[in-house]
């Protein structure tokens, strides 16, 4: 279902919505010296109930430990786009 090229909407009437991931980090490698970020289980929680209600699949990985991939090292790229606030 394309759109036109410059359409100021995306066509959201395919048979599935999709699937969003959500990378939750509240505690992180000890040797990075980060205070625990609490209240990010909440956050997590309401963009989970909000992507759900818009009829993604949504999956979610709290406090991922990175671990390189055979379909990673198979592959000419591996993109992972995060983003994140920080309180200083």
């Amino acid at each position: 279902m394309p759109v036109e090229r410059d359409s100021e909407v995306y066509n959201m009437r395919h048979a599935r919505r999709g699937t969003a991931i959500i990378f939750n980090h509240m505690n992180f490698d000890g040797h990075l010296g980060l205070k625990v970020r609490n209240g990010t289980n909440a956050d997590r929680d309401r963009l989970r109930t909000t992507l759900r209600a818009l009829d993604f699949d949504v999956k979610v990985y709290n406090d991922l430990k990175f671990k390189v991939s055979q379909a990673m090292t198979l592959s000419d790229l591996f993109i992972v786009l995060a983003f994140c606030y920080l309180t200083i």
